[in-house]
């Protein structure tokens, strides 16, 4: 069986250099020395394949030394891509995702992730060169120039660009940390807070007197900080994990029942209907999982 193997490896090499012979005028088995094994033909041919397209594609990118030999590389590479794979929208969302970065020595990479339709994915790396940062300053109210951070972002409804002026230096904070770790984590404080606003009424301070709407005040804050460990905990490991408060109260709280009174229980039967069965299992069974907390002694 191993000879044969063997003797499959020349032939199926030699077929491929007397078509490569007949057809670009040159032969792998140039490149072969007659002491490598029949066993290894293959592997050599294959070798002396890739490195000859290598050096052709180095000489490509050689060529590509302006901006519009830039384009007509890209319309080539679009023409051929189309030939292979069809026709498809040309202005299809790609729905671009960060899913990982790499710091390099004066660049980083970013591993992005594609998305032009539902389970159909293209990964790839946008390299980045790292540089001084943004210097501006306005032309009277500013008495110096400042550090800006920019961010430039496309999203499906358009352009979304970020800028963010501090007087944070280089080595205190470096671009990224600033913008998510100081200035994303500000906002989602705002979000928060805008939450119970708009989804617990906390703005609903109509009553005459003052302690009333304190009372109110109060009654929604507390009604925050309920819903709040229950997305923590109840709601860990699901696709409700980063919900809003209203979503959990329509979803959990708001459930037809039936409540009937006997002279020793208070027997509550959920609609048959509901919707959300798995899920509300789900949240009962993360609760009551959850560790006793111990009591202050």
């Amino acid at each position: 069986m191993h000879h044969l193997l063997k003797l499959c490896s020349v032939l199926f090499v030699a077929g491929v250099c007397q078509t490569s012979v007949a057809q670009n005028n040159w032969s792998v088995l140039s490149e072969i020395k007659i002491d490598v094994p029949a066993d290894r033909l293959l592997d050599v041919a294959l070798k002396s394949e890739i490195i000859r397209k290598v050096s052709m594609r180095n000489e490509a990118f050689e060529q590509i030394n302006s901006r519009a030999a830039c384009e007509s590389w890209l319309e080539e590479r679009r023409t051929f891509f189309l030939k292979q794979i069809g026709e498809f929208p040309l202005r299809t969302s790609l729905n671009a995702c960060i899913t990982g970065n790499l710091q390099g020595d004066g660049y980083h990479v970013e591993n992005v992730l594609f998305e032009s339709r539902p389970k159909h994915h293209v990964a790839g790396n946008l390299y980045l060169p790292e540089t001084p940062g943004l210097r501006y300053r306005t032309l009277k109210s500013w008495s110096c120039q400042r550090r800006v951070v920019a961010k430039a972002e496309h999203l499906s409804k358009g352009e979304n660009p970020r800028f963010v002026v501090t007087n944070l230096t280089e080595d205190q904070a470096d671009a990224r940390t600033l913008y998510e770790d100081l200035y994303c984590q500000r906002g989602e404080m705002e979000n928060r807070i805008k939450e119970q606003q708009l989804c617990l009424f906390a703005d609903r301070t109509s009553c005459a007197t003052m302690r009333a709407n304190q009372l109110r005040l109060w009654f929604s804050s507390v009604a925050y900080v309920l819903l709040a460990a229950l997305r923590r905990h109840g709601l860990q490991g699901t696709d409700h994990a980063k919900a809003r408060c209203d979503t959990i109260r329509v979803k959990l709280l708001k459930i037809g029942a039936q409540v009937r009174v006997t002279c020793r229980k208070v027997w509550l039967s959920l609609s048959e209907a509901y919707p959300y069965r798995e899920l509300f299992g789900q949240v009962w069974q993360n609760l009551q999982d959850l560790p006793p907390r111990p009591v202050p002694g």
